[in-house]
């Protein structure tokens, strides 16, 4: 669960296919976040910054929170 406390618009750029989408983001929202195999990182484009919290359940103890890049 990711949860934003300051920020305008992120690119969602992945690795793979060169695709970039671009995602509005408000303080306050709250999101539910799948894994996915690709591999991709988040991009501040807003004016202001971008801060979140993530939130990790886990469904057993010892399990991996973030899997490393392959």
């Amino acid at each position: 669960m990711t949860v934003v406390l300051s920020g305008e618009e992120l690119a969602i750029e992945y690795r793979e296919s060169g695709e970039r989408l671009s995602v509005p983001v408000h303080a306050g929202q709250v999101d539910w976040d799948e894994p996915t195999s690709e591999v991709h990182r988040g991009v501040n484009v807003g004016a202001e910054p971008y801060e979140e919290v993530v939130i990790f359940f886990l469904d057993h103890p010892g399990a991996v929170p973030q899997p490393v890049e392959e």
